[in-house]
């Protein structure tokens, strides 16, 4: 058990370092990538480049539209 423990993370390491030279990334950020389950350079290449379809509306979020209004208040008001 123990082993395979060993060997999985062996092998994150090799991915970190792989994928890293690929996208020309530092490892740190790319552990960090690797760490959240993108671990494949698909997924990976997705993250890091989203097609623009694939990006939620941001007025999606709870209260945009009324920190939007504040935001044009402050600004037609200043």
């Amino acid at each position: 058990m123990k082993f395979i423990k060993y060997f999985d993370a062996l092998s994150s390491e090799d991915k970190v370092k792989e994928f890293s030279e690929y996208f020309g990334i530092s490892e740190k950020i790319m552990k960090i990538i690797v760490n959240r389950g993108y671990d494949t350079k698909e997924k990976v290449s997705d993250f890091l480049w989203p097609e623009k379809v694939e990006l939620k509306s941001p007025f999606t979020l709870k209260g945009m539209s009324e920190a939007v209004e504040t935001i044009n208040e402050f600004v037609k008001n200043k």
